[in-house]
């Protein structure tokens, strides 16, 4: 059975930690401005991974609303591995945020087609699941070297980039649950080196100068073409 001990009080934090009687597995919250929860798992033994997940991750937003002042809504954010029908904590947020990478670290290169398809099919089934709840997208995009341009486009260029982009906002686009959009990234930056950087995270739609890359100006486009309502108005 998982209990409930309060955390030593940090200066701008309030939180709580949950864990087993035994200490087999455990989550961390700390509430301050932040609106996300996170949950981190290290049960002893991969079979209590799933229950551990859905006992804390019905614990941990009740404890968020109880110890919130403002009754702020929760969120989940759900990561590539979890899915519509695999994911045990979704059902207890307010409102489900997911990371989505189709078409680059999923079905990426001469795979964007079938990872539209893909995309869809996943979509689909968080359909099913949401019971009315919003869902934002809180990752998603590609890497892009500035000024590397190709045709027909291959990874790492600017049509590419954009093709992708104009790829998963259209599935954005088709469902009315989809409530909002967070490219990643702003800005490309510094990471540690190896093989899956080119001297750093090119995700950015400016470069680390702040300078725009293509993409900028396609979100400048959507941004300000796309009606607010544009969802109800499709009604």
């Amino acid at each position: 059975m998982y209990q409930p001990r309060r955390c030593p009080a940090q200066p701008e934090l309030s939180g709580i930690r949950i864990e087993a009687a035994d200490g087999s597995a455990g989550a961390t919250l700390q509430l301050g401005l932040q609106l996300q929860y996170a949950v981190f798992l290290t049960p002893a033994h991969p079979a209590e991974e799933a229950h551990a997940q859905q006992h804390l991750g019905r614990r941990i937003p009740l404890e968020h609303r109880r110890l919130d002042p403002q009754k702020r809504p929760r969120t989940y954010t759900v990561l590539m591995t979890s899915l519509p029908d695999t994911s045990k904590g979704q059902r207890f947020a307010d409102f489900v945020s997911l990371n989505r990478y189709y078409g680059w670290y999923v079905l990426g290169g001469a795979g964007l087609a079938d990872a539209e398809a893909a995309f869809h099919h996943e979509m689909d089934g968080w359909a099913k699941v949401l019971h009315g709840r919003p869902l934002i997208f809180t990752e998603y995009g590609t890497d892009n070297l500035s000024g590397a341009h190709k045709l027909p486009s291959v990874m790492w260029s600017a049509e590419y980039q954009n093709e992708y982009l104009e790829m998963t906002h259209a599935v954005f686009d088709h469902y009315d649950f989809v409530q909002g959009e967070l490219v990643w990234n702003f800005a490309d930056f510094q990471t540690t080196e190896g093989i899956l950087r080119v001297d750093g995270n090119k995700k950015g739609i400016f470069t680390r100068q702040r300078q725009p890359k293509d993409a900028a100006y396609l979100f400048r486009k959507r941004w300000t073409t796309l009606p607010v309502d544009f969802k109800k108005r499709k009604k």
